[in-house]
């Protein structure tokens, strides 16, 4: 008898033994998986726990059965996040330009309400913009976001990333918004519809620059 076949034999032994089909007999010996008697029965039970942990999280079974995913944690959310993506990967597609702002200022744009961003130059762009946050942030930054807003910059805010897409609407000089809070000119960019994009690292560049996809 070839080894093979003792091995196959052996295998059918410990089956009969346990009670188990072939198959779970080598997965239980490998792997310590449930006994195949119980196995339809434990599928089942599996199932039903599964659907036990969605109820209770909110999810549906796939995301409560899918591995850890923090961007699409909620089932909720789960269409609007693949909605999101699919926005964001057109927006690039379609060439939006985006615009490097340092980064508790960007903080400032997507939290903190911030709808002036001051430039020495314009353009004549008005459209849909990127808002990308950049690497450098300084301490005079966030104790003037503090003064305006009463609110912390968070020191693990998105740094060298997309972090918004919104509308530039108008470029308008100082005088016309003085008396703005965020306004200090001499170029006031009136931003519009400000929505927070899951961060899309990538370096930022000076004046306004086009985004390149996430497959690079």
């Amino acid at each position: 008898m070839t080894k093979a076949a003792e091995a196959k034999r052996a295998r059918r032994a410990m089956a009969a033994k346990l009670g188990l089909c072939s198959i779970c007999a080598t997965r239980a010996a490998r792997q310590g998986r449930s006994t195949c008697a119980k196995c339809s029965r434990a599928s089942a039970d599996r199932k039903l726990r599964v659907r036990a942990a969605a109820v209770e999280q909110g999810l549906c079974c796939i995301c409560a059965h899918a591995p850890a995913r923090p961007e699409r944690r909620t089932c909720a959310d789960c269409s609007a996040t693949s909605a999101q993506y699919v926005a964001e990967t057109r927006a690039i597609a379609a060439g939006y330009p985006a615009l490097s702002v340092r980064a508790a200022w960007a903080w400032a744009i997507v939290h903190a309400g911030k709808r002036i961003e001051n430039r020495t130059w314009r353009t004549a762009y008005r459209g849909p913009l990127w808002i990308h946050a950049s690497s450098s942030v300084t301490a005079e930054d966030v104790r003037q976001i503090a003064r305006w807003t009463s609110r912390e910059v968070p020191l693990d805010a998105t740094r060298g990333a997309l972090v918004a897409i919104c509308d530039l609407v108008d470029i308008v000089p100082f005088a016309d918004v003085s008396r703005e809070r965020w306004a200090e000119g001499p170029w006031c960019w009136i931003l519009r519809n400000v929505h927070e994009t899951k961060p899309m690292v990538m370096p930022g560049r000076q004046r306004l620059w086009t985004p390149r996809s996430r497959s690079g």
